[in-house]
């Protein structure tokens, strides 16, 4: 559910990388996106909903499913939509706290497994990209509490770093790459000369870590570890 939902993302971000090569096209890429979200979104709700009972508690995955159309305003509003990007971060807002909530009340009553940890760097990414779309939109104060917030997330993430990442390197470690270029985004956009500093320390660190973290991965497949590390089905 993760990888596709991901997957999903990635075209409508690819979008905003395109808008200013191609806005007609980004445009597209986005709206199609947000639809392809809704259609992945509706169906992991089914699924959800009808499954085990076990399986129905809050994931930081949900952000991805249920939050992930905050993305689309990278493209909406340098292309002029303002009023439905405006729209979509109001809409988002309410999920991600009561996903928030919920993840804090499970993490209270039950500590995650070590393999599935890394899964809880995702809480950092909506908080990261509401503070980037407000700064967008003209909402300085909005932008200013989220991107605190973002920050105050990253600094409990990397005091407990080995808590974190206590079961060592898996695929899942791709969970803390998007949220930490987001949150330099957030910081460059939202906190004035300081935030300057300290996105380009995050960026700094992110660009040799995002792509030592996907050549990991890729050598794992190539080594067929992939499958057996995720405990993916075989044939």
């Amino acid at each position: 559910r993760a990888g596709t939902v991901a997957m999903v993302l990635s075209f409508i971000l690819a979008g905003a990388a395109l808008r200013p090569y191609a806005p007609d096209l980004a445009f597209w890429m986005a709206v199609g996106g947000m639809g392809a979200l809704a259609l992945v979104g509706g169906l992991i709700t089914w699924r959800v909903g009808t499954g085990p009972r076990e399986g129905r508690g809050v994931t930081p995955v949900f952000h991805l499913t249920y939050v992930g159309y905050i993305l689309a305003p990278l493209t909406l509003v340098p292309l002029g939509y303002t009023d439905a990007s405006k729209l979509i971060l109001w809409l988002t807002m309410p999920g991600a706290v009561l996903i928030w909530l919920a993840s804090l009340r499970q993490l209270i009553r039950t500590i995650p497994p070590a393999p599935l940890r890394p899964f809880m760097a995702i809480h950092l990414a909506p908080a990261s990209l509401f503070a980037t779309v407000s700064a967008l939109l003209g909402y300085q104060s909005v932008a200013l509490v989220f991107a605190l917030f973002a920050l105050a997330l990253m600094t409990v993430m990397i005091v407990k770093a080995r808590w974190l990442l206590h079961s060592g390197f898996s695929p899942l470690w791709a969970s803390l790459t998007f949220p930490m270029a987001a949150a330099a985004s957030a910081a460059i956009l939202a906190l004035g000369a300081p935030g300057l500093w300290i996105g380009a320390a995050i960026l700094a660190f992110a660009t040799g870590f995002i792509p030592w973290v996907a050549f990991r991965v890729y050598t794992m497949w190539a080594k067929g570890e992939l499958g057996p590390k995720t405990n993916a089905a075989t044939v």
